[in-house]
């Protein structure tokens, strides 16, 4: 009995209320037409096929491909005084210089191209020396970490040839 009434309660109360999905039809392309004559929405880009819509008070049927209206957000804040960073040579055989030109470094983190921890070297100064000889030839990635705490750290790629 209790189910009948949950029914009856979902049908009559909560579905006229609900809404299904709701998009504003938006062509993104560089070129291209849209024309509306009387009820039919006609939409067209080049290097695709006329879409037709076809709209009567509420529905639209669609015949091919539409955009949505989209909207993308990031919670990425961008950095406003990136310090400079110089590395040399790339690609290294021996040794690589690393250089920042507004910040002493502080630390110097090695990763493999796979994104594996392989070392730390500490440093004091805003020109550092890393011996990359006992390193495989490849590619590694480097994040430098200065002193001041409200910059963050930097991450560089460099190449080791033999």
């Amino acid at each position: 009995m209790l189910k009948y009434i949950f029914f009856i309660l979902f049908t009559f109360l909560l579905i006229p209320w609900g809404s299904a999905q709701s998009q504003n039809i938006e062509v993104v392309a560089s070129m291209g037409a849209d024309i509306t004559v009387g009820q039919y929405h006609i939409s067209s880009t080049v290097g695709e096929a006329s879409i037709q819509s076809l709209r009567k008070s509420n529905y639209v049927l669609t015949q091919g491909f539409q955009q949505p209206d989209i909207s993308i957000s990031t919670l990425v804040k961008e950095l406003k005084n990136p310090a400079k960073v110089h590395l040399y040579p790339n690609p290294a055989q021996i040794d690589l210089y690393v250089e920042s030109d507004s910040e002493l470094i502080r630390y110097l983190d090695v990763y493999d191209a796979l994104g594996k921890f392989l070392f730390r070297q500490k440093i004091h100064s805003s020109i550092a020396r890393l011996h990359v000889q006992p390193l495989q030839e490849g590619q590694y990635y480097m994040k430098i970490s200065g002193y001041n705490v409200k910059r963050h750290p930097q991450w560089v790629s460099f190449i080791v040839l033999r």
